[in-house]
């Protein structure tokens, strides 16, 4: 007997990993952008004025806080299933010195 493959099934497979594929490019780009803008605030930041200097350091801290928190959903986004599913971050990632 064959196997009976279940048409609506497949094509919401397909589906979820079109749509998986897409995040994960969206995710990448905007990386790709908040990196760009911390080396841009760093660089201006070199030649700032001493009162500058602490606005553009709240900056870099929250661009360098939202590069880490993009980092680790694009991790979660392409990691293994069981980890993405839902399962926490191995022990050695998630501790911060």
């Amino acid at each position: 007997m064959g196997e009976i493959i279940q048409l609506p099934d497949v094509i919401n497979a397909r589906r979820r990993l079109a749509e998986s594929a897409a995040r994960r490019e969206n995710l990448e780009r905007a990386l790709e952008i908040i990196r760009l803008n911390v080396i841009s605030v760093l660089t201006i930041l070199k030649g700032a004025p001493a009162p500058e200097r602490v606005e553009l350091l709240q900056r870099a801290e929250r661009l360098i806080a939202l590069l880490q928190y993009g980092t680790r959903i694009f991790d979660d986004e392409t990691s293994d299933a069981p980890q993405a599913a839902g399962s926490s971050r191995p022990a050695e990632e998630t501790d911060t010195p």
